[in-house]
């Protein structure tokens, strides 16, 4: 089966990234032969090339566009400061819904699949940034969120206001398991999920502290927490101990360390399977 480049365009600007994933998604589906294989290079972002899977093609183009997508934007928020990220976000984010309108009025099927995407997958995650972004800058500026030092910053609570409805089936799936206990299970539930903080130490179920740390990195990763990771690690070292032994899950260190570094954004799928 021969190996079929296809070349993107999207990458080369943040605010007008809307209007080249809808190109590159067109010029990719005229061309797409389910008999062939394809790689996929981005031209003006620097990126591994990637090869699509023979069987579900078009699916993994557009987990590609998401890949690329959150690479972007971190090298936004490493590159400036972060009024100017939330500019920029805000900015690209009002092409998108240009986007979306034009799309909103066709029939055709790639333009109603392509909203769908750009409306379930690509949107949350522009909403969870600025979010972040804006809580941060309003938490900079008040007096009563000053903080000695940055450790103590942070709640660990849920943003789940524009979280996908499966994200957050597969995050509940995952503490039913987590914790056993159906009374600890309530009242954790109410602590992540609505922010109603309480003094109970919760008792896990837990094969290795690495796993549990890889999930919590996942959901910091992806946005859904708005915290540092220093916080997090001393929260967890806090509120967790092992239903076997009731120890101590590991030392903020140990955690500190799990936690650092890039997260896996399918973790969730591998782990549930």
């Amino acid at each position: 089966m021969s190996l079929n480049i296809f070349y993107c365009n999207a990458g080369r600007n943040l605010i007008k990234i809307s209007i080249d994933f809808w190109q590159d998604f067109k010029d990719f589906v005229n061309q797409y032969d389910r008999f062939k294989k394809y790689r996929i290079i981005y031209k003006n972002f620097d990126t591994e090339n990637i090869d699509l899977s023979h069987s579900n093609a078009l699916n993994d183009f557009l987990n590609v566009q998401l890949e690329v997508l959150n690479l972007i934007i971190q090298n936004k928020e490493k590159d400036l400061d972060q009024h100017e990220t939330l500019i920029s976000l805000k900015s690209s984010l009002s092409e998108f819904a240009i986007i979306r309108h034009l799309l909103s009025g066709s029939r055709d099927k790639r333009a109603i699949d392509y909203l769908k995407f750009i409306n379930d997958q690509i949107v949350p995650i522009f909403n969870i940034k600025i979010q972040n972004l804006e809580t941060s800058l309003k938490i900079k500026h008040h007096k009563s969120y000053v903080r000695k030092k940055i450790e103590e910053f942070g709640e660990v609570k849920l943003l789940n206001d524009n979280l996908p409805r499966e994200i957050l089936e597969q995050i509940t799936c995952y503490f039913d398991k987590l914790i056993p206990d159906k009374y600890q299970r309530a009242h954790f539930n109410q602590e992540f999920f609505n922010g109603r903080k309480n003094e109970i130490i919760y008792d896990i179920d837990l094969k290795d502290t690495k796993t549990v740390c890889e999930f919590f990195k996942f959901l910091h990763g992806n946005g859904y927490l708005a915290v540092e990771k220093a916080a997090l690690a001393k929260w967890m070292s806090r509120k967790f101990q092992r239903v076997d032994n009731s120890k101590q899950i590991g030392t903020v260190e140990t955690l500190k360390r799990y936690l650092n570094g890039h997260h896996d954004r399918q973790f969730l799928n591998k782990f549930l399977r």
